[in-house]
């Protein structure tokens, strides 16, 4: 199994989970809304992370409540190190919607990678709804440059794997060489 099944598998299992408690929340309380768009309160609105998407939101006595929906544990390949066309990447336990990427590049495509974000991202909100009830979308995206090189913490919530490899060729094309991978911050449990 290669990285990508790997990161495929995490993300099968965070949408299926995902979908249980959408439904679960429509059985419990009725009308709900999953991955609504909403923009951050005091951050700049062209900031890349100023916009975010809220897993299910309901309103429940007047007022709304929001769940970020997190599994119990992540995502384990049997393998830690694996070569993608070049770059050596180490993966570690993983959650589709709480992935953490360090590189050794410090450089970037900006213009391709603010491209990819508002395509993933759907910043205009327009993409459909598919048949699981979910819009394909990243619920959340950041990056920095250290000492070291770019990071990236991103929910891939239910976007396509496509969102990933993608993400990962902008870094390949930026040079970078060795790439880690994990979810080194995540919290257990809906």
């Amino acid at each position: 199994m290669d990285i990508i099944d790997n990161i495929d598998n995490a993300r099968v299992e965070y949408i299926s989970f995902y979908k249980k408690a959408a439904l679960y929340y429509e059985d419990k309380v009725g009308k709900v809304s999953r991955e609504l768009l909403i923009r951050i309160n005091g951050v700049p609105e062209d900031a890349i992370n100023s916009l975010s998407r809220v897993d299910i939101v309901y309103k429940q006595d007047d007022q709304l409540q929001m769940v970020e929906v997190n599994l119990d544990k992540a995502y384990k390949s049997k393998n830690s190190k694996y070569d993608y066309f070049g770059q050596t990447i180490s993966l570690h336990p993983i959650v589709w919607n709480g992935i953490e990427i360090y590189t050794d590049t410090k450089t970037i495509d900006e213009p391709k990678l603010l491209r990819w974000y508002g395509k993933w991202m759907d910043i205009e909100d327009e993409k459909p709804i598919n048949e699981s009830g979910f819009s394909s979308v990243i619920h959340s995206f950041n990056y920095e440059i250290s000492e070291q090189g770019y990071s990236f913490s991103i929910d891939f919530g239910t976007s396509e794997l496509e969102s990933f490899t993608e993400l990962l060729d902008i870094i390949k094309k930026s040079g970078a060489k060795n790439i880690t991978i994990g979810s080194f911050t995540f919290d257990k449990g809906t």
